[in-house]
């Protein structure tokens, strides 16, 4: 990371504040050196490894991110629903919920005993973003499971090979050829693959300790910790935060059997893959805080008391 000439680029996670972790480590790095768009790179990682590129990723704890993709899905403004499904969205977030979980029950069930993936979740199951497994899906490389953009046009036919992405003639917006296979993806998750290509990383941020993770950042790179990065002078941050487009949500609003769902259905292998860059990070702030004597932990189960106790 103090490699001061090296171009920095940052690897997108879907709803983990990519856009803010841009501007902020954006005014670290200065705009020279920063490289992508403002929702970063899906793999950037291996054009970096040639390149010699310092690659930045931010990730969000797991039920808190599927939750941000529903209330992305049904609330966002300006968002596409497009392209056909089969079933449409639900107007809650627990009827979303049992219905995907429905469906990786039915597609684990069909894996398992080696039939041919149901039809009515093998594609196109529900409208907007296939959630499951997010964080994973996205570290291993695959192609976009976003169905957001789609025109409302029929899709293309089943027979068509290839996630890749097209321009409609007239105008900019993309149309996913190829959307998501549910039962294959089920069958090949791998979140030692996913654990592995984070561990490429220059440096993984937390988003629910996203302050921590800049200060982080700014000390791994500069050698020097702003006041601000103290519990003591937590007040006086000043971080960017991009504006949501979408209704109010809180992960506290989830109740336990939703929780439950989420956890061991939309989101099993995601959990081991986030508390493991969560443990990262705060071993790092830990160092931190022994080079420069301060509290950088400092709110609630996170605080250095908490985590020592």
């Amino acid at each position: 990371l103090n490699d001061t000439s090296a171009p920095v680029a940052f690897f997108g996670v879907p709803k983990a504040a990519t856009r803010s972790f841009i501007q902020d480590a954006t005014n670290i790095f200065g705009a020279e050196l920063v490289m992508g768009g403002a929702h970063g790179e899906r793999c950037s990682y291996r054009q970096d490894v040639e390149s010699q590129r310092r690659t930045l990723t931010m990730v969000r704890e797991p039920v808190s991110l599927v939750q941000a993709l529903y209330y992305h899905c049904a609330t966002g403004e300006n968002e596409f629903l497009g392209g056909q499904s089969k079933k449409q969205l639900p107007s809650t977030f627990e009827e979303w919920v049992e219905d995907w979980a429905g469906a990786v029950d039915a597609a684990l069930a069909a894996n398992a005993a080696g039939r041919k993936c149901p039809a009515n979740i093998k594609h196109r199951f529900m409208p907007c973003v296939d959630p499951v497994d997010t964080l994973t899906y996205a570290l291993t490389c695959r192609g976009s499971r976003s169905l957001e953009y789609q025109t409302r046009r029929p899709w293309p036919p089943e027979g068509s090979r290839g996630a890749r992405r097209e321009t409609i003639k007239g105008g900019d917006v993309p149309t996913l050829v190829n959307p998501p296979d549910l039962c294959k993806w089920l069958d090949t998750r791998d979140a030692a693959r996913a654990a592995a290509r984070l561990d490429r990383q220059a440096f993984v941020g937390v988003a629910e300790l996203y302050d921590e993770s800049i200060c982080v950042l700014e000390y791994a790179t500069t050698g020097k910790l702003p006041d601000t990065c103290r519990c003591e002078n937590r007040a006086a941050r000043t971080r960017s935060k991009v504006a949501k487009h979408s209704a109010p949500h809180d992960v506290s609003q989830i109740g336990n059997a939703t929780r439950h769902l989420v956890e061991t259905r939309m989101a099993a292998f995601d959990q081991g893959v986030y508390e493991s860059a969560k443990a990262t990070l705060i071993e790092k702030i830990r160092v931190v805080e022994a080079k420069t004597g301060a509290h950088v932990l400092c709110v609630g189960d996170y605080s250095a008391e908490a985590l020592r106790a």
